[in-house]
């Protein structure tokens, strides 16, 4: 189990709904990119870290060279994910460049990655984030196909299979 005092969630959906979830009773530093997390988190987080730079509208977010720069001096227990994909030999990955060379920058400075995906969590991306090692814990509305819990299990990685709506 990984003890969690600074996270990074980025702009994900499923990043939102955990910064929602928080209780404000929990000693945390958060950084983020995405200004959708930074309104839903509780009053009292200790600390919280917005990363600034060129803000997507339609992400709600920041990405680029700035946001980046800005990770030189943090590091993190935990780094929250979602819109990302795992595949077992290249380790996780995203569709969007952007997206991933923000995401690649936190884990490189994380001890730990949760992966949190609505929808299916493996297959394949063109952009790569981060070896599968750094992955800890693998949480999906779907279940990965029986062929691929021996691998992830091999590599210590958690799986949780939820259902939307419980």
């Amino acid at each position: 189990m990984v003890q969690v005092r600074v996270s990074y969630l980025d702009e994900s959906d499923e990043s939102v709904a955990v910064a929602g979830a928080l209780s404000p009773d929990l000693d945390l530093t958060i950084t983020t990119n995405s200004s959708r997390v930074l309104h839903v988190l509780p009053a009292r987080t200790r600390e919280v870290i917005v990363l600034g730079g060129l803000f997507d509208f339609e992400r709600s977010a920041t990405f680029g060279s700035a946001p980046i720069g800005m990770l030189r001096n943090l590091r993190f227990d935990l780094l929250v994910v979602g819109d990302c994909v795992v595949d077992i030999k290249r380790g996780l990955a995203a569709a969007n460049l952007q997206m991933a060379e923000l995401k690649s920058a936190a884990a490189e400075r994380s001890n730990a990655i949760a992966l949190l995906r609505t929808g299916t969590a493996f297959g394949a991306a063109p952009f790569a984030i981060a070896p599968i090692h750094k992955i800890k814990c693998i949480v999906s509305t779907h279940a990965p196909d029986e062929r691929m819990l021996g691998p992830l299990s091999d590599r210590g990685i958690g799986i949780e299979t939820v259902y939307e709506g419980n």
